[in-house]
């Protein structure tokens, strides 16, 4: 197991993976995290229209 894990590991050096797999890690999160602002926002602003055309009865 040893074996391999160091080949495996030699292989990302050579490719230059860790720091692609950093890079799309960041990324990924990123995007997720944009959009759950983005629905925060929106259930926000869905809750205060609601309780607008509730109190304009």
């Amino acid at each position: 197991m040893p074996v391999a894990k160091a080949q495996m590991e030699k292989l990302a050096k050579e490719k230059g993976g860790t720091m692609i797999r950093k890079l799309f890690g960041a990324f990924i999160g990123a995007v997720l995290s944009a959009m759950l602002f983005r629905a925060i926002d929106d259930a926000v602003e869905y809750i205060k229209k609601k309780k607008e055309k509730g109190n304009a009865k």
